[in-house]
């Protein structure tokens, strides 16, 4: 939770200082995706709102997670 906040921060002093470029820490071999809540609700109502056979047609039984 405390990515995007810190990555928000070093644009802020990199843009108040002028900075030509901002370093971003790590040795970027890890993966990460972010999801904004109104994105997820979105998705949630999509997939609530299915018809039922459309629904079976796409999941599986011990496998019908959302995957957005």
């Amino acid at each position: 939770s405390h990515v995007i906040p810190a990555l928000l921060r070093r644009f802020h002093e990199a843009t108040a200082q002028n900075a030509p470029d901002v370093v971003v820490w790590g040795s970027g071999t890890p993966m990460r995706e972010f999801l904004h809540v109104d994105d997820m609700a979105a998705a949630s109502i999509h997939v609530m709102e299915l018809a039922h056979e459309v629904w079976l047609e796409n999941t599986q039984p011990m496998l019908s997670h959302i995957n957005v």
